[in-house]
This record gives structure tokens, C-alpha cells and sequence, in this order.
């Protein structure tokens, strides 16, 4: 069994989030299915982004789960934003 992930004042190391530069790899982007955290700022921002108001790009592009707003999956498990060959 594997061991667990190292914990720091009962939290784990990315409970408070991971900082990264995007490389436009598309290695995050795609594959297994997780949780893509969006807060309010970046709800209006990604919606800018995409043309949208923010209640349309909500409907369309997320989820809500138990711990908030996280971005929708594809069939595949890719990000509901992921475009091939864009990274």
C-alpha cells in the first residue's frame, strides 16, 4: 500500500492549493477525472474568456460539488476546456 501523502497541521501539503505555470502540456488537463476549483473571480474571468455571462458559463462548464465550484469533465475525463493540440 502506498504511503500516505505528508500532512502539515491536519492538512495535507495542497490543501491550500498548487501554485504551477501552465506549459500548455495538456498533461493536467487530460486523463483521470478530479476537481478543477473555481472561486468567483475566476468564474468571471473564465466566462469573459469564453464570451458568456457569468450564469451561462456557470450552467454550461461547472459542477457543484460538497467542497464548491469545480470545472466539468468530458466523456474522457479531459477538462470540459481542454482542446487538443491548444494544450
Amino acid at each position: 500500500m502506498a504511503e500516505p501523502l505528508p500532512m502539515t497541521d491536519d492538512k495535507p501539503w495542497y490543501a491550500e492549493g498548487l501554485a504551477f505555470t501552465c506549459t500548455q502540456c495538456g498533461k493536467c488537463c487530460t486523463g483521470e477525472p478530479g476537481y478543477v476549483w473555481i472561486d468567483a473571480a475566476e468564474l468571471t474571468a473564465l466566462a469573459k474568456s469564453q464570451g458568456l455571462k457569468e450564469h451561462e458559463f456557470q450552467a454550461a462548464y461547472t459542477r457543484q460539488a460538497k467542497r464548491g465550484l469545480t470545472l466539468r469533465e468530458k466523456p474522457n475525463g479531459d477538462c470540459v476546456l481542454y482542446e487538443a493540440g491548444r494544450g
